[in-house]
């Protein structure tokens, strides 16, 4: 009996060795930021009926430890979410827990292999030790006891390891298994592409590539408007978005900026604002992937309920979904036994929430912590969560929002094949969360406050400028035909929309009409002076221009001296450097006139150049024409003389 069953722990500990070796990439692919390093950590030991679990760890090792000795103590089970926080933050410092068990790994001197695994039996039999088999140059089995009884030893433990010679401690949390799971957490990731990406671009296109390899996976993508802008002048990260993108189950969603002030907006009179908010975000993201962004919306800041009411308004015609941080609420979720539902949120009707876990969130961005580390973490953190309530059969939901930045795909393999294989929690796409039917589930509140964020004030000067604004980049921007130059102008007036002081929003609003002027700026009219031989030719007047698109504009000609049988306001398009135009005159008064030029926009709202130009008419004064009879009268006798003359030498010869 024993040597089947030394036979089978054998062949047990081989399969997950050779899984190790291949699945969980050496450090080389994540941060290394200590000589020495958590690799991967089997997340769930798994009782055996006999009360038995085996598990693996692997470790990176400086090369110069060629006999490490591997220590790993485990603690009694976590009882409270405060105490897997302590764990969470990497603290150095062990929780106020006792010892359940430890031992030490001592690894012999051979060849020096490229990791060191733990192959560790953790027993609940309290039956005499058996041996264990033979340590190798890479790996080494370790006993150890858990002094519980079977089923009483179900729960999340949290785990030191040390290498000697290394003051740096590894802490994990592993989960004990030893009956099946009711209802599995729901997990919905959500990836943002922050500013970040573009500082970190080999990282963020490497991390989205991996994200768009989980094509069984539900996932969520997000960027704001301002990004976007940034993701479109990059080649490769523009690329990566939208690969990441290809699978229906990865989903695009909304998330305008943190500080965009719609309370403030619709209270200013700019409802319409708002929608453009939304809008800009998602015709952008669109443009970039070929995708439609779905809801919710993914809000970041301190949004007011005021801003709340303003967007559930200009969503008017469908049922408003927001995801929100849980900073934003007066009880975070995560501190409560009663986080993992939607709810709505007081005085904004029409709108449902769900809030970040930020606790779980931070611990992908927390320096310090290899990929394995992270992923045994975070797993033994959603396990915890089950653990809260393991009989409840209502669906709770875990949102973890993170930069993509921020990810490698060493992690991002490493913990969503970990999710795939957790009986605890499973992946899930974002929008079925929010369905009315699980709001004030499992004794969650149906409602949650949110704090109240700093007054935004705006001043009559911000109103009226911000008014015009307005109104003359609409007017520019559906006349001109480049969709990038429009965007442009369009994000510069949304990003003036924001919270804060009346003076830092008049700057901003200051510094989108320079954009603006800065376009107009590009075109001029030819003011040099144009002489007309006579009343009803054609007059010359040149437009230039500097922009590198095209733009439908107005000639508008302005004087009462001259009048223009086609009319004074001519349509065109200045789809060149130069565009002169010919225009027919008639009744012309008088020699000299000055020609007022205006070249507007279709609707006549913004001017994009203005000249005055002196116009000389040549042959139309009494004097002209007195002169032009004389010169005449002088032709006419010097030909009759000079005939007379040669008629009279004939006859005297």
């Amino acid at each position: 009996m024993f040597h089947r069953f030394t036979t089978w722990w054998r062949a047990l500990v081989v399969v997950l060795l050779s899984l190790a070796t291949v699945t969980w990439p050496s450090a080389a692919w994540g941060q290394a930021t200590s000589p020495s390093q958590l690799l991967h950590q089997d997340p769930v030991a798994s009782l055996s009926t006999q009360g038995r679990a085996f598990v693996t760890a692997q470790f990176s090792v400086p090369s110069s430890q060629d006999h490490p000795v591997i220590g790993v103590t485990v603690f009694t089970r976590l009882t409270e979410f405060s105490q897997v926080q302590e764990v969470l933050s990497a603290n150095d410092t062990p929780p106020m827990l006792s010892v359940v068990a430890a031992g030490a790994a001592h690894f012999d001197r051979c060849a020096k292999p490229s990791s060191r695994v733990i192959a560790l039996e953790l027993d609940a039999t309290g039956a005499p030790a058996t041996a264990l088999p033979s340590a190798t140059c890479s790996l080494v089995y370790l006993r150890l006891a858990l002094h519980c009884a079977r089923l009483s030893c179900e729960g999340v433990y949290p785990v030191r390891y040390s290498v000697d010679g290394s003051a740096h401690l590894f802490w994990s949390l592993l989960t004990v298994q030893a009956t099946t799971v009711a209802t599995p957490l729901a997990v919905s990731f959500i990836g943002n592409v922050s500013s970040s990406s573009l500082s970190h671009l080999t990282a963020s296109v490497a991390s989205l590539r991996a994200l768009g390899a989980l094509r069984s996976t539900p996932l969520s993508l997000t960027a704001d408007y301002r990004v976007l802008t940034d993701v479109r002048s990059s080649e490769l990260l523009r690329s990566a978005y939208a690969s990441a993108l290809r699978s229906p189950l990865h989903q695009l969603l909304n998330a305008p900026p943190a500080n965009v002030d719609f309370g403030g907006l619709e209270a200013a009179g700019f409802a319409s604002q708002v929608t453009n908010q939304l809008q800009l975000g998602s015709v952008l993201a669109t443009s970039l992937t070929g995708r439609d962004p779905t809801t919710p919306d993914v809000l970041s800041g301190t949004p007011s309920s005021a801003s709340l009411v303003a967007i559930t308004e200009a969503n008017a015609a469908k049922q408003s979904e927001v995801v929100l941080p849980e900073s934003d609420l007066v009880t975070p979720p995560s501190s409560t036994l009663t986080w993992g539902t939607p709810f709505h949120v007081p005085g904004v009707n029409n709108l449902t929430a769900l809030a970040v876990n930020a606790p779980l969130s931070n611990v992908i961005t927390t320096p310090g912590l290899s990929d394995g580390q992270r992923t045994a973490l975070l797993l033994g953190a959603l396990a915890f969560l089950h653990f809260e309530a393991p009989s409840d059969t209502q669906l709770r939901s875990v949102v973890i929002e993170t930069p993509v930045a921020a990810l490698t795909p060493a992690f991002v393999n490493d913990f969503f094949r970990g999710l795939a294989h957790f009986s605890y929690a499973t992946a899930s796409p974002l929008a079925p969360l929010f369905s009315p039917t699980y709001v004030a589930t499992s004794g969650a509140p149906a409602t949650q406050a949110l704090i109240t964020p700093p007054v935004s004030v705006w001043s009559s000067s911000n109103i009226e400028s911000l008014n015009q604004l307005i109104a003359e980049t609409t007017s520019f921007t559906n006349a001109i035909t480049s969709h990038s130059v429009a965007t442009g102008l369009q994000i510069a007036v949304a990003t003036a929309e924001t919270v804060g002081s009346p003076t830092t929003r008049q700057q901003k609003i200051a510094a989108a009409t320079n954009a603006l002027t800065n376009q107009l700026n590009k075109f001029s009219i030819d003011s040099g002076a144009i002489t007309l031989a006579g009343s009803g030719t054609q007059l010359p007047i040149t437009i230039l221009s500097k922009a590198p698109y095209s733009v439908t504009v107005v000639v508008h000609l302005v004087t009462n001296r001259l009048s223009f049988p086609k009319g004074s306001s001519i349509v065109t398009t200045l789809n060149s450097s130069t565009k002169s135009l010919r225009i027919p005159t008639a009744k012309a008064s008088g020699s000299d006139l000055t020609l007022q030029v205006e070249v507007t926009t279709p609707d006549g709202l913004v001017v994009l150049a203005r000249s005055a130009i002196q116009v000389r008419i040549a042959g139309t004064s009494v004097i002209g024409y007195l002169l032009s009879f004389a010169s005449l009268l002088v032709l006419a006798a010097w030909w009759l003389r000079t005939t007379f003359r040669r008629s009279k030498g004939r006859r005297a010869r």
